[in-house]
C-alpha cells in the first residue's frame, strides 16, 4: 500500500468503497495487491459501489478519520 511521503506510480490503482457519495475507503497499491482488495470489500460490502482506477500522480485529500 502506498504510504504518505511516496510517490504514485504509474502502474499503481486506486481502490476506492463509496457509501452513496461518501468515501469510506481508499487504497493505493500495485494492480495485483489492488484487485485482491477489490475483491475483498466487494465481498464484505455487497451493496455499496467499489471502484478500482489508475491512481493519480496526487495522493488522495479525503479524510478518513
Amino acid at each position: 500500500m502506498t504510504r504518505l511521503g511516496q510517490p504514485v506510480l504509474p502502474t499503481d490503482r486506486r481502490v476506492c468503497v463509496w457509501f452513496g457519495e461518501h468515501l469510506i475507503a481508499d487504497y493505493i497499491s500495485d494492480a495485483e495487491s489492488a484487485a485482491s482488495y477489490e475483491a475483498a470489500m466487494r465481498r464484505r460490502f455487497l451493496s455499496l459501489r467499489v471502484t478500482n482506477e489508475q491512481a493519480s500522480a496526487v495522493m488522495p485529500d479525503a479524510d478518513l478519520s
